[in-house]
């Protein structure tokens, strides 16, 4: 049990690194706040968060 809350720890922190790159294309190619917010939501919903 311990040995599964590890890999989804790590899966987790994998997904967030995405969501921030997803966020800095997001904001280099457009500037559009509408991009930055769907990276957010993406990454929070992958935690678990949203």
């Amino acid at each position: 049990m311990g040995s599964t809350f590890i890999r989804e720890y790590k899966y987790s922190i994998l997904m967030v690194i995405a969501g921030i790159i997803l966020i800095l294309i997001g904001i280099d190619r457009s500037g559009n706040y509408l991009v930055l917010n769907k990276a957010v939501a993406i990454s929070l919903h992958y935690i678990g968060i949203g």
